[in-house]
């Protein structure tokens, strides 16, 4: 077993996710960025949260990073924040998804769509590329966090599961590539 030092974090850089040699982190002041491990660079730093909110992300999918920004509504209780899409190249934001309220605190990929809860107990599909709601399902309150596996999403509410099942031809073509690739590993 060998190992090494690969980087020093600055005292106020939270790390959230490192994918290859790409480090993903925030800082307390509100800012993401994007660091390069190799070269001791940092990629790009943007601003989009302030104090006292919770992040949840980066998910990585199809070159865009997926952050779920929330602080708890002290009147109501709820978790309010936006979902903010940015382009993993520079940083920018590519679409931004303000003033929800989510049951719960996770983002779910169920190709092609992100799926949110909100607050009355219906499940959101969001477009990755626009943000827009294109699907909206009443499932109940309090629902948990999807669970996907492979082409299935399952949903739970202290009352009922629900299963949903992808019948995107492209994702049953990864998931067969992925079968393959893995039994010859």
């Amino acid at each position: 077993l060998e190992f090494y030092e690969l980087l020093t974090i600055e005292p106020d850089m939270i790390v959230d996710n490192i994918n290859e040699n790409i480090m993903y982190y925030h800082r307390e002041n509100g800012a993401f960025g994007m660091y390069d491990i190799d070269s001791k660079q940092t990629l790009w730093e943007k601003k989009f949260f302030s104090r006292g909110m919770e992040i949840q992300g980066p998910e990585i999918i199809n070159g865009k990073l997926f952050y779920l920004i929330s602080k708890i509504n002290v009147m109501t209780g709820l978790r309010e924040g936006k979902l903010v899409c940015l382009n993993q190249k520079n940083g920018l934001a590519e679409w931004i998804v303000s003033d929800m309220e989510y049951s719960n605190f996770k983002i779910s990929f169920f190709d092609p769509y992100i799926v949110v809860t909100d607050d009355s107990g219906n499940l959101l599909f969001l477009d990755v590329n626009s943000g827009n709601v294109v699907q909206k399902i009443h499932v109940g309150q309090n629902v948990f966090p999807p669970v996907i596996f492979e082409q299935f999403m399952y949903v739970v509410t202290p009352e009922k599961i629900f299963k949903f099942e992808n019948s995107n031809f492209m994702l049953k073509i990864k998931l067969m590539i992925a079968h393959i690739i893995s039994y010859f590993e």
